[in-house]
């Protein structure tokens, strides 16, 4: 719409939403409608973005707690397999001991392994997020 220059039917379709865009979007169709400069525009939509980020960075602090506790409980499940395992070897036949002891360390990876499928992702998008603006 904006490359064909519609702006009044962009305008229609912005005024239905209420997403972060829409409002950054609505800001500089206001300053086009008025035959701005191209900087007025740009200046415009910044102060929207600035209007819109707080409300975009609300909830990303937990993704870096989420990853945390991700990876600490991965570790608490390493260290609950290698117990099992050494408990399990310590009573056991000598011929079940090399079974019981793979399977344990096998159960202590796994649950490695997860808490880091979980953990890497969320610390990927927390570090992506913006900064947040010293005041």
């Amino acid at each position: 719409m904006l490359k064909a220059n519609d702006l009044a039917r962009a305008e229609n379709v912005l005024q239905n939403q209420s997403t972060p865009l829409a409002r950054v979007l609505q800001y500089g169709l206001a300053k086009l409608r008025q035959n701005a400069t191209r900087e007025a525009v740009e200046a415009a939509m910044e102060e929207g973005i600035m209007e819109v980020m707080p409300e975009l960075e609300q909830r990303t602090h937990y993704l870096a707690t989420l990853a945390n506790i991700a990876t600490l409980l991965g570790l608490l499940g390493t260290i609950v397999g290698l117990i099992q395992a050494f408990t399990a070897v310590a009573s056991a036949d000598p011929a079940e001991k090399a079974d019981l002891l793979s399977a344990s360390i096998s159960v202590a990876m796994n649950t490695t392994a997860f808490g880091l499928v979980a953990a890497i992702p969320m610390i990927l998008i927390h570090s992506f997020s913006p900064p947040k603006p010293r005041a």
